[in-house]
């Protein structure tokens, strides 16, 4: 699902909010646990950088 910027100027945070969180990519990032990761600030995803990519060259995204 691709970022409408319209809906989300329009109000429709929440409903952005909610399809990101239901989108094939987010699924796959916590089926893999890659949101569970303990860190020392920074990104948990930029620090699993391979995995993510690996996750979208799947096509799971």
């Amino acid at each position: 699902m691709a970022f409408n910027l319209q809906r989300y100027m329009t109000g429709g945070v929440v409903r952005v909010v909610t399809d990101a969180l239901q989108s094939p990519l987010f699924r796959a990032l916590q089926d893999d646990g890659l949101l569970l990761d303990n860190h020392v600030g920074g990104c948990t995803l930029h620090m699993n950088k391979d995995k993510v990519e690996a996750i979208l060259q799947k096509g799971t995204a």
